[in-house]
């Protein structure tokens, strides 16, 4: 059974109790509301030891591992995700750099080109077909080939 339904039962049906606000200080409908990791630090620094003062035979206690062990799971997780976006963060501006040596590599090469096709009296597109040309879509516009300069 669902560790809200046996509190409110445990609580005498009863949200405003005294008893139910040791556990839960809101309704469970605005506690999942919460941001995860206060959801879990709520639970391991209040509902847990709540639960453990409890006697042993106490319809609530069965809860008390379950609880613990996925409420401190999902501190685990954000702290290995908090952990890792620095990291991350890294390797996007690594790329980011990559991309953007490539393209200036790439539009160093277009402009040499159309130089070349201006001094031989070649079409203005001459340079454009040494580079692929696809059907993009309109949140890549920023990689596309460069526009002619001349």
């Amino acid at each position: 059974m669902d560790f809200s339904i046996q509190l409110f039962s445990a609580a005498g049906r009863d949200r405003n109790s005294l008893f139910y606000k040791r556990f839960l200080p809101v309704i469970p409908s605005l506690f999942v509301s919460w941001p995860i990791r206060r959801q879990a630090q709520h639970i391991v620094e209040v509902i847990i030891p709540e639960l453990l003062k409890l006697p042993e035979t106490h319809a609530l206690r069965p809860f008390t591992e379950p609880l613990r062990t996925k409420a401190e799971a999902a501190l685990a997780a954000l702290e290995a995700r908090d952990t890792a976006r620095p990291a991350l963060s890294v390797v996007n501006n690594e790329i980011d750099d990559w991309k953007d040596s490539i393209n200036r590599l790439r539009a160093g090469i277009y402009a040499k080109l159309l130089k070349y096709a201006a001094e031989n009296g070649l079409n203005r597109k001459w340079g454009g077909r040494f580079f692929r040309q696809e059907n993009r879509k309109a949140n890549d516009e920023d990689e596309s080939a460069p526009p002619p300069t001349a």
